[in-house]
């Protein structure tokens, strides 16, 4: 799961890339996307270790129970 969130964060990140490319760094469009993108990637990091994929399989489990119910 972590393997295809990193895929889709590379891909944004090349579409910022473009976008800076056709518009300029300092576009208004392209600085919020960055600013997006960049969100998204402070919240990537933050899922690190163990612990953390220990939760998202325990979540994931738990939801299993709940729509198989």
């Amino acid at each position: 799961m972590l393997g295809v969130l990193d895929r889709r964060l590379s891909e944004l990140e090349d579409c910022a890339d473009r976008l800076e490319a056709a518009l300029g760094a300092d576009d208004e469009a392209f600085a919020a996307y960055d600013r997006a993108v960049s969100g998204l990637h402070t919240l990537r990091r933050r899922v690190d270790g163990e612990s953390a994929l220990d939760d998202v399989e325990d979540a994931r489990a738990a939801w299993a129970r709940a729509t198989i119910a």
